[in-house]
């Protein structure tokens, strides 16, 4: 496979043009009224034409940077690839048997600044309360945070949080799907 970016400049710059426009290309494809992704994919679109360039407007006129969360989980025993067993029977993949997990949070800019915060409990709202007060305190412009609609994002907790922090940031949240 050639190499599509000669450096680390060159694939953000390339991913601040081109992402909206590759998305929109790729939902393009095969597109039908039967297909049962249809009206989540049209939901994206208009998320992509509509709502996210009225949050970049927003962000220019308030000074803000804008920074797209997640969180994902990480296990020992996570098996990848691929294995093998006798037809009817289901492979098992020995472990280590000493397992441990963590989990992660973090959340990027469109210019590939990272942020991020590893954690052993559960994700819940008083963690990502502590992950966005990190990002207030590490960011010298107001934030503006794009987010999927994970029940956490939403609780009542989070949102009381964010009336109170509201001159330094804002949330805002990805279509669902």
């Amino acid at each position: 496979m050639p190499n599509l970016f000669q450096n680390y400049s060159e694939l953000i710059s390339h991913g601040q043009k081109q992402v909206r426009q590759d998305v929109l290309k790729c939902l393009d494809v095969g597109i039908l009224a039967s297909d049962p992704g249809h009206g989540t994919r049209r939901l994206v679109r208009l998320w992509l034409e509509e709502e996210y360039p009225a949050i970049r407007r927003e962000a220019k006129k308030e000074r803000a940077v804008i920074y797209w969360g997640d969180e994902m989980g990480l296990r020992s025993d996570h098996a990848t690839g691929r294995s093998y067993g006798r037809r009817g029977q289901t492979p098992v993949i020995p472990g280590t048997g000493a397992r441990f997990g963590c989990n992660m949070i973090s959340a990027i800019t469109n210019k590939g600044k990272l942020n991020f915060m590893v954690f052993k409990d559960r994700f819940e709202s008083d963690i990502f309360k502590n992950f966005l007060s990190r990002l207030i305190k590490q960011s010298k412009n107001k934030v503006f945070i794009i987010v999927d609609r994970h029940p956490v994002h939403r609780s009542s907790k989070v949102k009381q949080w964010l009336e109170q922090n509201e001159e330094h940031i804002r949330m805002f949240f990805l279509p669902s799907y």
